[in-house]
């Protein structure tokens, strides 16, 4: 693994977890001061920002793929391409906004289903909202920009500032006021701080980004074709990953979709890490797809297929042993119980969603996302029954095995096409080398430390039990990995350590 890309990933990881640390933090202070239907409020506005962000038309990750392409000189097309991009995606920021503006007063009335929250305050709230959705939906672009010239260190130093500044600031407001509203409105003055942070950034990493940019559509038009396809799977994607929340919203309540929020934000730390790994892989794949190596292009796909394994099969055990003794600490015992079936279901689901996310993005960066987007539409006609049968019929958990159903989907069926087309052979091997390995030590180890938990009573169990877990997976996963993994695995504190050195200097 080149030296790039693995200060990126290593970067991503770190920006990554600090973020994911913070949630962590934050939620249970939310929760108790604001109450479990504010939070199911709150946790909407992750999914009305990834519903605007799917009005992009592929272009952020069009933008990544083809400044990596170009590997940082920002030619005459790649510099007309940005800035159209940017006009674009603020032509469309406002339209969000504006739409979820004026549709607010009809949300709390026609769609959700409100308990002890006034209407009026639910309807100030998703105006606030619109507002941090105008501020916000932006700073995609400018982060595919960075992303596109490898400032992976620069990026994720804007977004953990942003972040810090959004939830800890955030939470110390609401200890002095407890307040929604008041909540929301330090949200929307975070997000303006951060948006202006990213576009000097952007500017300064691609000199021909205007502060105000043009649109030129024929600079469009030449990407049209993948940026199209792109846009689509993006909109697919949106609706495979948030209708859940929706539909739970609207068919049980604020207060359930607080609950499953709250499994969803502890399972939604494995996506962060997938895409901490996998925002890194693209320009990587790009840039060496750019020169024609394809021998060198797959071997670096399956090497980040291992680290994907390695890192992501942990975390998901984590929460399936112990996530409910997590959970009593965190958020309190109620909150534990109305959760531990569905936190399990989706973290298995983000588990293989992360194995199979891997190829998808060596898919992107060769301008072959088309099976993806077919395979992405017949999975929309599997999962929107399965989650509406399960919802029904159990709940919140009805939701977890719908979505841990339509990533078996992914792996089962459309992980084999997808390495034909890209002339990947032996996808069971392959699954094998890069998930099956660390699957089987892993439910060893953890299954073993959460039986050594229960001999112990308490915390202390659970603090033992993970420790012992934690111990004999790295043990066994650094025996078991490939000779570059098992070196990584060895020589990953000197790498912190010298990134750490390199980002103070």
């Amino acid at each position: 693994m080149s030296t790039p890309l693995k200060r990126n990933i290593l970067s991503n990881l770190a920006g990554g977890g600090w973020n994911t640390l913070l949630v962590i933090l934050v939620t249970p202070v939310q929760i108790g001061l604001l109450g479990v239907e504010s939070y199911g409020l709150i946790s909407l506005i992750t999914v009305l920002q990834i519903i605007a962000g799917a009005l992009d038309f592929g272009l952020a990750t069009t933008v990544t793929r083809e400044v990596a392409r170009d590997n940082g000189r920002t030619g005459a097309d790649t510099t007309a391409l940005v800035n159209s991009a940017a006009a674009v995606y603020w032509i469309f920021a406002v339209i969000a906004a504006a739409a979820l503006w004026f549709c607010a007063d009809a949300i709390p009335t026609r769609w959700l289903k409100v308990g002890t929250l006034s209407a009026d305050t639910v309807t100030r709230a998703l105006e606030l909202i619109a507002l941090f959705l105008l501020l916000r939906w932006p700073v995609a672009f400018y982060a595919g920009v960075l992303g596109g010239t490898q400032r992976m260190g620069l990026l994720n130093a804007l977004k953990s500032a942003a972040v810090t500044l959004r939830l800890l600031g955030g939470a110390a407001l609401l200890l002095f006021k407890p307040d929604l509203l008041w909540l929301l409105d330090w949200y929307v003055a975070t997000a303006a701080l951060e948006l202006l942070g990213f576009m000097a950034a952007a500017i300064h990493a691609c000199p021909g980004l205007r502060l105000i940019p043009r649109l030129n559509l024929t600079a469009i038009r030449k990407t049209s074709g993948f940026s199209t396809t792109m846009y689509t799977l993006t909109l697919l994607a949106m609706l495979l990953t948030q209708i859940d929340r929706l539909a739970i919203g609207n068919l049980l309540g604020l207060e359930a979709l607080g609950h499953y929020s709250v499994a969803y934000t502890a399972a939604l730390g494995l996506s962060l890490l997938q895409t901490s790994i996998n925002s890194a892989a693209l320009p990587a794949f790009a840039n060496a797809h750019g020169t024609g190596d394809d021998a060198a292009l797959r071997a670096r796909y399956r090497r980040i297929s291992e680290l994907m394994g390695f890192v992501i099969t942990p975390m998901a055990l984590v929460l399936i042993f112990f996530g409910h003794d997590i959970f009593r600490v965190w958020v309190g015992a109620t909150v534990a119980d109305a959760t531990q079936i569905s936190l399990g279901l989706l973290a298995g689901g983000f588990l293989l969603n992360a194995v199979f996310s891997s190829s998808y993005i060596f898919a992107v960066a060769v301008g072959k996302p088309g099976l993806f987007l077919r395979a992405n539409a017949a999975g929309l006609w599997l999962y929107l029954p399965a989650l509406l049968i399960g919802i029904a019929g159990s709940g919140i958990a009805g939701a977890g095995a719908a979505w841990l159903l339509l990533n078996v989907y992914y792996i089962a069926l459309v992980l084999p096409r997808a390495h034909a087309m890209l002339k990947v052979r032996g996808t069971v091997g392959y699954l094998q080398r890069t998930f099956g390995v660390f699957v089987y030590i892993g439910v060893a180890a953890f299954s073993g430390g959460w039986l050594a938990a229960h001999l112990i009573t308490g915390i202390a169990g659970s603090i033992a039990g993970l420790g012992i877990a934690g111990g004999v997976y790295l043990g066994l996963a650094i025996k078991l990995a490939s000779p570059e993994l098992a070196r990584l695995i060895v020589d990953a504190p000197k790498s912190a350590r010298h990134w750490l050195r390199r980002s103070e200097s």
